[in-house]
């Protein structure tokens, strides 16, 4: 039958053509029995997932703060001075472009500088009186020894000063001002009468001063010494403020450059009256606390406890005002909130301002403002002038810090200003705050990223690698810290783990993308 069909084909197309057509159906056959062996070996094998692996020794030093911030535009802000002062210093020309956080103006600030300074050592030493936990009572003792030298040398360069004060600044306008009869040399405006008395009785009372100085002891009452001289100090400090008074606004026989000579020496000499009388009221607070400490290192059995709440309780007070110290020396430094460009410049160097005096204006159209709020215990990390990273690829800059805590919220408002970032006004965007760790012992608890961490129940863990599998290391954890959880057990320091174990068990197959 086969015969037949071909002999067919050879007398319908001929020999040629069949055998053509033959060969070419050979070639195609082979042609796909070779293809499909090549499509068998080319069938995929499974794929691993992919994990990255870290230690705790190699992460970051700095904590992140994410919030949520909510934008809102600003146009212009009016900068008015918030104390009365002489302007000291103007960095800044009309017209200039400036950054969130620069300094416009700086006032007069000796005094505030001093108190700042003063307070930023008081709460250190209360720092280190809570830290301590159990004082004995000889070293409290020896504590309250220095502390009482230091008192005394306080008083005694306090009359020094003083009583320099007065003869190289104050006496200059008096004619025998140690005389039976004192006179003022110039003008007095109504005040010749309240100087020529207040200067008669200096002559008693800065000899009774430095007899005082030159004679106590650790056993005299140091406290009623220091606030003698206090109130010696503020006499020769309001016959001070009188003078300064009386030249800034007389008509006396001295040429403007002289003139403004006077009020600049007599300025001066104010800033470093303020500044001494600082000094005296925190040798009186040292005293008094060094005393308090004696009395509490002498409690009996039971007495641990008040203790530590006393020195909790002076530490929060150191720490309240060192805050109102900074509070008072930030009102004298005039900062741009926002970054543009200055409008208005209405003071110079020299100027004396206000409260409320209206000293510049920086507009800036474009620019937005994120308004958010901060936990307490997370602010005192953060500061004017930081930067901020907002959602992912914008960055902005800390601008205002607010001095209290919201009543609605119960948190600490911060205000962030960013010009770069594809956001509207009423837009709620991620906000980043690096946070700098504290330093650390080599007790250091272990933190690692909250997304390493895989909670059940009660229990908690990390994942490790071993033989190409996650294996589980059980862990105990601690406090939450911005994006970070502390492990206070269960790992080292040089232990790899799983960065991100979301998704991720124990005895799962993958492949490390960083062996």
């Amino acid at each position: 039958m086969i015969k037949n069909f071909i002999h067919r084909l050879y007398s319908w197309y001929g020999a040629k053509t069949v055998w053509a057509i033959f060969a070419i159906l050979v070639i195609i056959v082979i042609v796909g029995l070779t293809r499909s062996g090549d499509d068998a070996e080319k069938i995929p094998t499974e794929v691993l997932p992919l994990v990255e692996m870290t230690t705790a020794a190699s992460l970051e030093t700095e904590d992140t703060l994410q919030l949520i911030g909510i934008a809102r535009s600003t146009s212009q802000a009016q900068l008015v001075a918030e104390t009365t002062g002489r302007v000291v210093r103007v960095p800044v020309r009309l017209g200039e472009t400036v950054s969130a956080g620069t300094v416009i103006a700086e006032l007069e600030n000796a005094a505030e500088r001093a108190a700042l300074l003063q307070a930023q050592g008081i709460y250190e030493a209360a720092q280190a009186n809570s830290a301590q936990g159990e004082v004995t009572l000889n070293e409290a003792d020896i504590n309250l020894s220095r502390v009482k030298n230091t008192a005394i040398s306080t008083h005694a360069t306090a009359y020094n000063t003083v009583n320099g004060i007065v003869r190289t600044n104050l006496d200059q306008f008096f004619s025998n001002p140690d005389g039976q009869i004192v006179g003022l040399r110039i003008g007095g405006r109504g005040y010749t009468m309240e100087l020529n008395t207040a200067r008669r009785q200096l002559q008693q009372s800065l000899p009774n001063w430095q007899n005082s100085a030159s004679t106590l002891s650790q056993e005299d009452d140091l406290t009623t010494a220091l606030t003698q001289a206090e109130s010696y100090t503020r006499d020769v400090l309001k016959m001070t403020e009188t003078f300064i008074a009386i030249f800034s606004d007389s008509n006396q026989n001295e040429t403007e450059a002289e003139t403004r000579r006077q009020i600049q020496e007599l300025t001066t000499a104010r800033a470093t009256l303020l500044s001494t009388l600082d000094r005296l009221q925190g040798a009186k607070t040292e005293l008094r606390n060094a005393a308090e400490a004696v009395r509490r290192s002498g409690i009996v059995a039971g007495g641990q406890s008040a203790q530590a709440s006393l020195a909790e309780a002076q530490l929060k007070q150191a720490l309240g005002t060192l805050r109102a110290a900074e509070n008072n020396f930030n009102k004298t430094i005039i900062r741009s909130p926002i970054s543009g460009q200055i409008d208005q410049l209405n003071i110079r160097a020299g100027d004396f301002v206000s409260q409320s005096t209206l000293v510049a204006s920086v507009i800036n159209p474009a620019a937005l403002e994120l308004v958010t709020y901060v936990n307490r215990q997370h602010v005192e990390k953060l500061n004017i002038g930081d930067s901020v990273r907002v959602e992912e690829n914008a960055t902005g800059t800390i601008s205002s810090i607010s001095p209290s805590v919201d009543q609605d919220s119960g948190k600490i408002e911060v205000r962030v200003m960013v010009t770069d970032a594809p956001i509207k006004a009423g837009d709620r965007v991620r906000l980043n705050f690096a946070l700098p760790r504290a330093n650390e012992t080599a007790d250091t608890i272990i933190r690692l990223p909250l997304a390493a961490v895989k909670f059940e129940g009660l229990d908690s863990y990390v994942l490790g690698v071993e033989n190409n599998r996650l294996t589980r290391i059980d862990v105990v954890t601690g406090a939450i810290i911005g994006n970070t959880i502390t492990i206070s057990q269960g790992l080292d320091l040089d232990t790899p783990f799983v960065v991100d174990a979301r998704g991720k068990n124990p005895g799962t197959e993958v492949e490390v993308i960083n062996p």
